[in-house]
């Protein structure tokens, strides 16, 4: 049985958000300060609390995709117990199991696939609260959930 970690810390997640909304306002003109202020305030305490609401619920989403691995079995085939999947105040963390003859970059594909899912999730979600259009980052989630789900 071969054991992949998963983690993805949330200061990750919070960093990519702050960084995705400040080259978001670059692009909003001089003559809307406000509204450049506001959208480059995604990190800003308050906002990033919804954010990082939002990043929870995809992470629960993500474990409800990976479930059929993250429980070891046994040699006779049985389920054995595990207490990963946990959300920490640091970060997500999971453990998966999957058979000795994986694919060796499953787990840097499902790595990135889960930060990015997660990452993609709240940046809708921000998108939605600064009344934009959040259509292109809820697809580019769909598509990392499709993938992972592959």
């Amino acid at each position: 049985m071969k054991t992949i970690n998963i983690s993805v810390p949330r200061t990750d997640i919070a960093a990519e958000i702050a960084k995705w909304a400040h080259t978001i306002g670059e692009n909003i003109d001089d003559q809307h300060p406000k509204q450049r202020h506001f959208v480059q305030g995604a990190a800003d305490k308050g906002h990033i609390d919804v954010l990082m609401d939002t990043a929870d619920d995809a992470w629960s989403d993500f474990l409800q995709i990976v479930a059929a691995y993250t429980t070891p079995r046994c040699q006779c085939g049985c389920n054995q117990p595990d207490g990963d999947g946990q959300q920490a105040t640091d970060g997500y963390s999971v453990t998966l199991y999957l058979p000795d003859n994986t694919y060796p970059n499953t787990g840097q594909n499902v790595q990135r696939l889960a930060r990015r899912l997660v990452t993609l999730r709240a940046r809708a979600e921000w998108e939605r609260l600064t009344m934009r259009d959040p259509a292109q980052s809820d697809a580019a989630a769909e598509l990392a959930a499709r993938r992972i789900k592959a």
